[in-house]
């Protein structure tokens, strides 16, 4: 995915202490959207992975329901 910018951003707690961050890239491809979403988050705080993978599901489910509008063959019968 080399030439798909990426953009950095960090969750930073109240105090400038920089608790993880994500690096999300994604380019046009033929028949959809290659996407790549890495995130680092710290191990010792489960309540933060618990929260960011409930925000990768809203995100994910809206990537979608934006696609299918915009493309109204997407799908397994197109």
């Amino acid at each position: 995915m080399a030439d798909a910018a990426a953009r950095r951003s960090h969750v930073v707690l109240a105090d400038g202490t920089v608790g993880g961050s994500a690096a999300t890239a994604g380019v046009g491809t033929d028949d959809g959207l290659l996407a790549h979403l890495p995130v680092t988050l710290p191990g010792t705080c489960p309540a933060l992975v618990d929260q960011h993978l409930e925000h990768f599901a809203v995100q994910l489910r809206s990537w979608v329901l934006h696609v299918a509008r915009e493309q109204p063959t997407f799908g397994p019968s197109a």
